[in-house]
């Protein structure tokens, strides 16, 4: 709790989150360095501190604007977590939480603890021979803390609409790998059987569903009167996130990610080509259960997706039961 109160207020100070990768700050006595880590395609910037006060030392690292434009992605962001920070269930650990937030109009910060290991994308890249020779069983646990992590936000009806390996991070532990899931700007309030729609496309374009990517015709209110007007527009909805979370298994498994500037049919029909060779060729029925189930959840049809209840219940089932063929 003493470490949490220094870094409220020192994130409450007028520090700036800006210009060179690299500088020292000082507070109370406190001396932080100050890297930049990421530029944010949407915009956002991430920054790590190193914190020593000379009793302690910690890390933690900050996401700040790099535009006027990304306040509100921040903005909602923070409304997201504040509101899932006093949440409890099955998943919540899974989620990158703040260790405090910054509401400023002109300057809104939030900062987060530092996650060693980086992204999933790159981790899995650097240690590929690692995951490659990993039992089902280990790669199945990867897969059930995602899905834990997407089943607490949508039992708080709450979708995510940009999952992918990027926003999924990695800490190393003793006992394995331990993920969290981070990046919550584009995230909306959305029931279980509700749909949103809105004239931009939200999300990575190589991760998004069918209904994101081919906009519709549709009634929706205009901003300012009110009044119902005819917009082409993405369709989003829980089902959303079940799509990105298929395509996320199916990069993971196989190693290797699509290419965005092909037409959405073509990348489906390559993850399909890698999920139909790894049923051919595999002599497991647990792993042929597996690669069925990544098949269900890129579905063209949004109805045909199973819900997140559904695909955490299969994944807990299907690690027991390939878990237990190595303690006979």
């Amino acid at each position: 709790m003493a470490v949490k109160k220094i870094l409220s207020s020192f994130v409450n100070q007028n520090v700036r989150f800006s210009g060179s990768s690299v500088d020292t700050l000082c507070l109370n006595g406190m001396s932080a360095t100050k890297r930049k880590l990421l530029y944010g395609e949407n915009g956002t910037e991430v920054w790590k501190l190193f914190f020593n006060s000379g009793c302690f030392k910690f890390e933690v690292c900050v996401k700040a604007c790099a535009s006027i434009d990304m306040r509100k992605m921040i903005k909602t962001e923070q409304s997201v977590l504040e509101y899932l920070s006093n949440r409890e269930g099955v998943g919540k650990e899974s989620i990158l939480l703040p260790i405090c937030i910054k509401k400023n109009s002109r300057n809104p910060l939030i900062m987060f603890p530092y996650i060693s290991g980086g992204d999933l994308t790159d981790y899995a890249m650097k240690y590929s021979e690692r995951f490659k020779q990993m039992r089902l069983y280990e790669f199945l646990d990867l897969g059930i803390q995602i899905a834990q992590a997407i089943k607490f936000i949508h039992d708080n009806q709450i979708v995510h609409l940009d999952i992918k390996l990027d926003n999924v991070l990695v800490e190393e532990r003793m006992k394995g790998l331990k993920l969290k899931l981070t990046d919550f700007g584009y995230a909306r309030r959305c029931g279980s059987h509700e749909k949103l729609y809105d004239e931009h496309m939200f999300g990575s374009v190589v991760y998004s569903a069918p209904e994101v990517i081919h906009k519709k015709q549709v009634k929706i209110d205009a901003p300012r009167s009110g009044k119902q007007v005819i917009k082409r527009c993405s369709t989003y909805s829980q089902k959303a996130d079940i799509f990105a979370f298929g395509v996320s298994l199916c990069f993971l498994n196989f190693l290797q990610i699509t290419d965005s500037n092909y037409p959405f049919e073509a990348r489906l029909r390559v993850m399909q080509k890698w999920l139909e060779n790894g049923r051919q060729s595999s002599t497991d029925p647990i792993e042929k259960h597996f690669f069925e189930l990544i098949g269900d959840l890129i579905s063209v049809e949004m109805d045909s997706r199973p819900s997140i209840e559904v695909v955490y219940r299969d994944l807990l089932f299907l690690k027991e039961k390939d878990s237990m063929r190595y303690l006979k």
